[in-house]
């Protein structure tokens, strides 16, 4: 393969080149390699280069650029050979899989970067202790990657991206998210509209996040949480005023923390694996309704005997996950139960579930999709019994 590198350099139409996982190493990109005059996007990953070949910062109209799992440890800053600013139109960098200790400094010379991927490099700074990494040269980055890191807290010079709009940091071992950093002003991150701390280590949501007021997406599944600022007078989770997807999954909660109520823009929340048996029927704390737009809801592998009487306050839910949940019965017992309150229900997942025959609180449901489990619940003899007519609710059994 690398003999034939040479030759592809008189393509000087070709847009698109893919090389991955080639053996190749530094010297066999050919230094004509600018004869590739018109090339938008080329795939390197998965080769053997200690540092960016220096060729490549020849390409100019270079858009889009990976060199994934390529075991580099530098990106050219000790080559006096390669000019990183040679890339002037790359527009998206995957660096995923390597070996820095940091940011490379000579990233920061990138100025139309937008979207960049250094996850799982091993990382433990981003350029705070480098006098030459002057991270605020990534003035374009709008998306950054940085999952499977090691950093103790959010990294206080990211909060110099004030055009950052996506912010991955998941399994970072992180414990703190910038509170006890001076440094660090989380409202620098002033655009920042997604964001995923899953597999972190917080006790409860940090503090500072409340203060990113254009969030919209937050992930914190994973992290080991048991609650959500509720004992926590420096956190007013009311703050989070434009979110409207929230996955806590995989965490410790008894029941719904009470403080999410106050997110009356929220539309998608995962509460899924909480080892949740209340969803905050016991608390007058926790006024359910004030989850006034939530559409999509995912309780899946809780521990509920029976669905939550609270749930039916949810007057716009149209898709309610309960698959796995342990539960017997679908409310009929419990007088304080209607669920003609789920009026928008539109899909309704109860797989997994202890159900002796088809709960009769279904027949309530008009036009809702139900899907249950016939290996878990053993309807099917039961359906064949029944005139389906007989049924507002519309019940598919799946294999």
């Amino acid at each position: 393969m690398a003999r034939m590198l040479p030759l592809l350099s008189g393509l000087s139409s070709l847009r698109e080149l893919k090389l991955r996982d080639c053996n190749l190493c530094e010297v066999d990109i050919p230094p004509d390699i600018s004869g590739l005059s018109s090339l938008v996007s080329l795939d390197l990953s998965g080769n053997n280069f200690i540092s960016i070949p220096a060729s490549l910062t020849r390409l100019s109209k270079l858009e889009n650029l990976k060199l994934s799992n390529c075991n580099m440890c530098t990106f050219g800053e000790a080559d006096t050979h390669s000019d990183i600013s040679g890339l002037s139109s790359l527009v998206s960098l995957d660096l995923s899989g390597n070996n820095f200790i940091s940011i490379p400094a000579s990233l920061t010379r990138l100025s139309k970067l937008e979207n960049l991927k250094l996850s799982n490099c091993n990382m433990c700074t981003f350029g705070e202790a480098d006098t030459h990494s002057d991270i605020s040269g990534l003035s374009s980055l709008v998306s950054l990657d940085l999952s499977g890191n090691n950093f103790i807290s959010i990294p206080a010079s990211l909060t110099r991206l004030s055009k950052l709009e996506n912010l991955k940091l998941s399994n970072c071992n992180m414990c703190t998210f910038g509170e006890a950093d001076t440094h660090s002003d989380i409202s620098g991150l002033s655009s920042l509209v997604s964001l995923d701390l899953s597999g972190n280590n917080f006790i409860s949501i940090p503090a500072s996040l409340t203060r990113l007021s254009k969030l919209e997406n937050l992930k914190l599944s994973n992290c080991n949480m048991c609650t959500f600022g509720e004992a926590d007078t420096h956190s007013d989770i009311s703050g989070l005023s434009s979110l409207v997807s929230l996955d806590l999954s995989g965490n410790n909660f008894i029941s719904i923390p009470a403080s999410l109520t106050r997110l009356s823009k929220l539309e998608n929340l995962k509460l899924s694996n909480c080892n949740m048996c209340t969803f905050g029927e016991a608390d007058t704390h926790s006024d359910i309704s004030g989850l006034s737009s939530l559409s999509h809801l995912n309780l899946n592998g809780n521990n509920f005997i029976s669905k939550p009487a609270s749930l039916t306050r949810l007057s716009k839910l149209k898709s309610l996950h309960l698959s796995n949940c342990n539960m017997c019965t679908l409310g009929e017992a419990d007088t304080n139960s209607d669920i003609f309150g789920l009026s928008s229900l539109s899909y309704l997942y109860l797989c997994g579930n202890n159900f002796i025959s088809i709960p009769s609180a279904l027949t309530q449901l008009v036009g809702a999709v139900t899907e249950t489990n016939r290996h878990s619940t053993d309807l099917s003899t039961k359906l064949s019994q029944h005139d389906p007519s007989s049924y507002n609710a519309d019940i598919q059994l799946l294999d």
